[in-house]
């Protein structure tokens, strides 16, 4: 992808640069390089039961449009289960969280500003190939203090476990 979106780019279905990101397939469809770091759009596709930590984000906005699957979202607004074409807007230093509840799942994220990206490329790893990580563990408690650690670092402070299981 062209780095000053000077002309229109397009991917096709399924490519973009993968990365496993703990149990999750990340592909990167628009980076924070192209924007000038306003905007990241990432497709994460998530096995069922994959659940982030409780986090908040203190300086960027997050948006999810659930592709496929079902995906429970934690909140100040309550707990909300999305299907396919629901939209769900984190406004920043918001906390929240998400449980995969039937899956596997597929959603857009995007960010403004594009620093989760960053936060993805650290803690995450080049995928070898465009799929979920196999037999991939849920995160440990080793897993959260690398990510309060790594999160620190990039707009991403951890508030708690992941949500439960419905």
């Amino acid at each position: 992808m062209a780095n000053d979106m000077s002309s229109p780019e397009v991917l096709a279905p399924g490519t973009g640069e993968a990365l496993w990101f703990l149990d999750t397939l990340m592909q990167v469809k628009l980076s924070a390089t192209t924007t000038a770091g306003a905007l990241a759009v990432l497709e994460q596709q998530a096995p069922l039961g994959s659940a982030t930590p409780m986090h908040r984000h203190e300086a960027t906005d997050e948006h999810f449009y659930v592709l496929a699957g079902e995906v429970t979202f934690h909140g100040p607004g309550g707990v909300r289960r999305c299907g396919p074409g629901a939209f769900v807007s984190v406004p920043r230093g918001t906390d929240h969280g998400f449980r995969v509840t039937a899956g596997p799942a597929k959603m857009l994220v995007l960010t403004t500003p594009a620093t989760f990206e960053r936060f993805v490329r650290a803690v995450g790893r080049p995928a070898p190939s465009a799929i979920v990580p196999p037999d991939a563990p849920p995160p440990s408690s080793a897993d959260l203090e690398r990510l309060v650690a790594i999160g620190a670092q990039h707009d991403v402070t951890i508030v708690g476990p992941p949500p439960p299981a419905a």
